[in-house]
């Protein structure tokens, strides 16, 4: 019976971050959509500030692969 147990022993779950609004680029094909209003991507709406740092030192600490894009979503 022990030997069962052992074979269908739970494994630890698997942590990775990522962090997909790290930046403000924009693709090339993409930036005529903001020619008229290239300040907004200095904003919240273009980018998350902060985010990738946390996000960064989060996977240190927790020595999980991390994932990021710095291009606007």
């Amino acid at each position: 019976m022990k030997q069962r147990q052992d074979r269908h022993k739970a494994k630890p779950p698997t942590l990775f971050l990522t962090c997909e609004h790290a930046g403000n680029e924009v693709p090339r094909a993409y930036r005529e959509l903001f020619s008229k209003s290239p300040a907004i991507l200095e904003t919240h709406r273009g980018w998350d500030p902060g985010a990738f740092k946390i996000a960064s030192e989060l996977s240190k600490i927790s020595r999980a692969p991390f994932y990021f894009t710095k291009v606007s979503r």
